[in-house]
């Protein structure tokens, strides 16, 4: 495994991370997003069920990316406490004519230049009924 940055700048490897998921999106070409995260790596996003591991993780961005269409994350704050990194954002998704916005509050644990845990937390109501409008 080769890690991406360094254990002292957590900040980065989550920045450098959530700008290699939006470019990675439109085509769902998951295999670079796999470095970002250590082999035992843990995922909660919102209310789906917790994934553990590396490929498991590669496999769940790889099934959301299927949806298809472009992805913006615009961090609206970020917060570094040595590995822990707190992320105040909004996810917009474009889908076809259809543009939908995600106000989500993440948590990334860093160790060692990769991603250990990541945690999303979202009202996924929110985001469907702008999808279904």
């Amino acid at each position: 495994m080769s890690a991406v940055g360094d254990s002292s700048n957590a900040e980065r490897v989550v920045r450098q991370f959530m700008a290699t998921c939006t470019q990675a999106w439109p085509t769902g070409d998951t295999t670079s997003l796999g470095r970002f995260f250590s082999e035992d790596a843990e995922y909660h996003n919102g209310p789906l069920k917790p994934v553990k591991g590396q490929d498991a993780i590669v496999a769940s961005l790889t099934e959301m990316m299927a949806l298809g269409g472009e992805v913006e994350a615009d961090i609206r704050h970020l917060v570094a406490d040595g590995p822990v990194v707190m992320t105040e954002r909004v996810d917009y998704v474009r889908l076809g004519d259809k543009l939908a916005s995600l106000r989500i509050a993440g948590v990334f644990e860093v160790d060692g230049g990769v991603i250990t845990a990541w945690r999303d937390y979202f009202d996924g109501n929110e985001f469907g009924a702008q999808l279904q409008a």
